[in-house]
């Protein structure tokens, strides 16, 4: 079941569509509620700024223990959300995902709490290669990286990621199905400090290991 809401709001404003999906705008938080009478599946509010490519948000939990589920969220822990036209839509799940949960409030705070302009360190580990290195991210793209040691010498990162960059790798890897995640969270900042990732264990060489630290912003 999908509900949806479009909205222009701003500060102090609130509106709710006829199936029970209602958000209050005040000051820079954001509180959604939802109402449903159809079991306990969990739910995941999502956010789109066309209503076309939706990005899922946070967990709507159940305040009630029955049918009432709500959720706040700082503006700023959206990505590029302009309140003046947002599409809000909230999502029932067939069964509710721990990992998931970790994975969005995880992304949320680096959002929120993360530099814009940052340097950091990662140790990455691929079949049969490693790169430690350092990265620098402006403006949220990679402007350079800088190798510290590699095997064999010479080779560069499997990809240029920024911490945003990052989030998107373990997502894609959930949405295609992983065997295997795991992701240890930086408690401060939220972003994946060290995790590994194997899509399939019938595919040889293809697991990936990293840990990151040394994030220093910039000035």
């Amino acid at each position: 079941m999908i509900l949806g809401l479009c909205l222009g709001l701003g500060a102090g404003a609130s509106a709710q569509n006829q199936n029970s999906l209602s958000v209050v705008h005040a000051g820079d938080k954001l509180s959604f509620e939802v109402v449903d009478e159809g079991g306990k599946n969990p739910w995941v509010l999502q956010y789109s700024a066309d209503g076309q490519v939706w990005q899922d948000v946070i967990f709507l939990d159940r305040t009630d223990g029955q049918t009432k589920l709500t959720g706040e969220i700082e503006v700023t822990g959206m990505t590029g959300v302009q309140m003046e036209s947002a599409f809000f839509r909230a999502v029932k799940l067939s069964e509710d995902d721990a990992f998931y949960r970790e994975f969005l409030a995880a992304r949320v705070r680096w959002t929120i709490l993360g530099p814009s302009n940052y340097t950091y360190e990662v140790n990455w580990n691929w079949s049969f290669f490693t790169w430690n290195g350092r990265v620098t991210v402006v403006d949220g793209m990679v402007t350079a990286t800088e190798t510290i040691s590699s095997f064999p010498e010479g080779i560069g990162p499997l990809d240029e990621l920024t911490i945003e960059g990052w989030f998107q790798k373990i997502g894609n890897a959930r949405d295609r199905g992983a065997e295997r995640i795991v992701v240890d969270w930086d408690p401060e900042l939220g972003f994946p400090a060290s995790g590994f990732i194997d899509i399939s264990v019938l595919i040889a060489d293809e697991e990936q290991s990293w840990t990151i630290r040394k994030i220093v912003p910039l000035e």
